[in-house]
């Protein structure tokens, strides 16, 4: 029992530090108040990557503001010849439902003879709205079986 009556006081002690100050602010709590900004990147997070391939060109898509879309390309093969090879350019959006975030490469392994590198393009849907995506085929030789990336997009706010 006395050492209960030891940690008594420290424990009080603990339950002040926790409670609302003598000024009437609540002490910290770790959540951000109401007229705090919050974190950076934290709307980002709200939303899911929802990920298309070659095999979605054309297909109309639906999805919500603050989600990521993610479209993955491949170069044609660097170890073909010349009239076969292509790459992508800079796409392009029309309508304010969309923007652009940015573009990664990833080359193939270099045990790898005449891979293709791997393009992804990231869009985040910003507002409800329409939105079209362009991503031209660059440096087309005359042989190459290549077209444009065109995909309609729907953007709603989340249910």
């Amino acid at each position: 029992m006395g050492a209960v009556n030891r940690l008594l006081p420290l424990g009080l002690w603990i339950c002040a530090a926790c409670s609302p100050s003598s000024s009437g602010t609540p002490a910290a709590s770790g959540k951000p108040g109401p007229d705090s900004n919050p974190p950076a990147g934290s709307s980002k997070a709200s939303g899911i990557t929802i990920e298309l391939t070659s095999n979605d060109r054309g297909k109309p898509q639906a999805i919500h503001v603050g989600d990521t879309l993610a479209i993955k390309l491949s170069d044609s093969a660097q170890g073909i010849h010349p009239d076969y090879r292509y790459g992508w350019g800079k796409p392009g959006v029309e309508g304010a439902a969309l923007e652009f975030e940015g573009r990664k490469t990833t080359n193939p392994p270099a045990d790898v003879d005449g891979g293709s590198p791997r393009e992804r393009f990231e869009f985040r849907a910003v507002s409800p709205g329409q939105a079209m995506i362009t991503i031209p085929v660059e440096s087309a030789g005359a042989e190459a079986d290549a077209a444009d990336f065109v995909v309609s997009v729907t953007v709603t706010d989340r249910p």
